[in-house]
This record gives C-alpha cells, sequence and structure tokens, in this order.
C-alpha cells in the first residue's frame, strides 16, 4: 500500500470516527439530559432562594460546592463510560473531602493535624481514578496511584511519623536508583526490538 493511500485511509477513518460521534443520538440524548438537569438545579436553587431565606445554606454552601462538583463529574463519568469525567472527578472530591473533613460541621477530633487528614482524602481522590476507571471503563487508569500513594504517604507521615517518616526519608533517598533501574530497563527494552 503506497504512503498516499495510507493517508487517504487514514483521514476516511478518522472523518467517520468524527461523524458518528457528532451525529450520535445516545451522545446528544445524553448530553441534553446532563444540561436540562442542570438548568433545573439551578433554576430550583435560585427558586428557593426568592421565597426562603437561604443565608445559611449559601454559608455552607462554599463547602459543598467542591464535592458536589466532583460528585457530578463523576456520575457524568459514569454515565458516559468515560474517564475524560472521572479524572476531575476524583481529583476534585478528593479535595472537597479534604476540606470538609478539615474545615466543615465534619471537623475531626481536636489536635488532630489537619493538614495530614487533607492530603489523605486528596490521596484517595487521586486512588479513586484508578478504582473509578477499572470499574466502568474500558481502560484503566493506573497513574492515579503513584501521585495518590505519595500524596498519602505524606499525609501518614504528617499525622503520624515513625515508620512512615523513616519511608518517607528512605523513598527520598533512593529515588534515583529507580530512575536510574528505569533508565537501563528503557534501553533494555527499546535495544530488544531490534
Amino acid at each position: 500500500m503506497t504512503t498516499n493511500n495510507m493517508r487517504t485511509e487514514s483521514q476516511n477513518t478518522e472523518s467517520q470516527n468524527t461523524e458518528s460521534c457528532d451525529t450520535n443520538p445516545a451522545h446528544e440524548r445524553r448530553s441534553g439530559f446532563f444540561w436540562g438537569a442542570m438548568m433545573i438545579l439551578i433554576g430550583i436553587v435560585v427558586l428557593g432562594s426568592q421565597w426562603f431565606d437561604l443565608d445559611e445554606f449559601w454559608g455552607q454552601f462554599g463547602l459543598y460546592f467542591m464535592p458536589l462538583l466532583g460528585l457530578v463529574f463523576i456520575g457524568w463519568g459514569i454515565y458516559n463510560r468515560e474517564p475524560g469525567f472521572l479524572i476531575p472527578g476524583g481529583v476534585v472530591s478528593g479535595i472537597g473531602a479534604g476540606i470538609l473533613v478539615t474545615t466543615g460541621t465534619w471537623q475531626g477530633e481536636p489536635g488532630v493535624d489537619t493538614g495530614g487528614l487533607f492530603l489523605i482524602c486528596m490521596a484517595l481522590g487521586f486512588v479513586s481514578i484508578t478504582v473509578m476507571t477499572a470499574i466502568f471503563t474500558d481502560e484503566t487508569q493506573w497513574w492515579g496511584l503513584i501521585p495518590g500513594g505519595i500524596i498519602g504517604l505524606v499525609g501518614l507521615t504528617t499525622l503520624y511519623g515513625g515508620v512512615f517518616e523513616l519511608t518517607l526519608v528512605t523513598i527520598a533517598q533512593l529515588w534515583p536508583v529507580a530512575l536510574i533501574a528505569g533508565g537501563i530497563y528503557v534501553i533494555y527494552s527499546v535495544n530488544r526490538k531490534r
């Protein structure tokens, strides 16, 4: 097959994929449902604020905004079965949970380091990306375990110290060895394919 034929075939495939995505009735229904539901929700909140004294609601709204936004992304990602919405949903939900745990009505025990709790919640948000994409999509996003593990270890170190602090110090000293081993593996795998 010549290069020109390959290009033409590739362009035809791309245009078919674009057309099928843009004109897909199921995609249009899901999108319409999402935006319609968002309009209804905003309308209910605005209408309710005209009838009721919602000063307390708006005071608490700031605490719940991030977790709710994360849940909207997660719900949309599950509905579409696409990781593109699950990723920000996991991150934003983790940050939102950290906000609730450290400053909201669910605030932890007195004397507990809230910074460590926040980091652990944030780490769980990253880890949830891997879990949700494994369950709800065709392709698992494993990379979420890396920032989740690192942030979680820092959070545990902040809360408890001890063995977690020793682990963090050891990782800080040994990460160049892992980098060297990774480089050797990359060079080996490239040369092996020849």
